[in-house]
């Protein structure tokens, strides 16, 4: 699981570097298309992050701070699954399947 987390953690990183420095979102000032695609996911990096010991908000920080942004958009928090509900079903899905560590 760990060579997993490194490379996902290496494409957050080029995620991060597309964000740039000073940019709230992904097309500027404005959210748009790619943000729209890719939030949907960051709920999903959450549950990862805790079934595979890492954090998106400390490894990877504009990141962390761009869902903070688009998750103040109430399009967005009122439409995606709460990251504690997807961890759970991941865990389940593990025990039924026999996944372990």
């Amino acid at each position: 699981m760990k060579k997993g987390v490194e490379e996902l953690l290496g494409c957050l990183k080029v995620l991060e570097v597309e964000l740039g420095h000073e940019k709230p979102y992904f097309s500027g000032d404005s959210f748009g298309f790619v943000d729209i695609a890719f939030i949907c996911y960051y709920n999903l990096l959450i549950a990862y992050g805790k079934l595979a010991n890492f954090s998106v908000d400390k490894d990877c920080p504009k990141l962390f701070a761009w869902a903070t942004q688009c998750m103040r958009r109430e399009s967005v928090s009122k439409t995606l699954v709460d990251p504690n509900k997807n961890y759970e079903l991941m865990i389940a899905y593990r025990k039924q399947n026999g996944i372990e560590d």
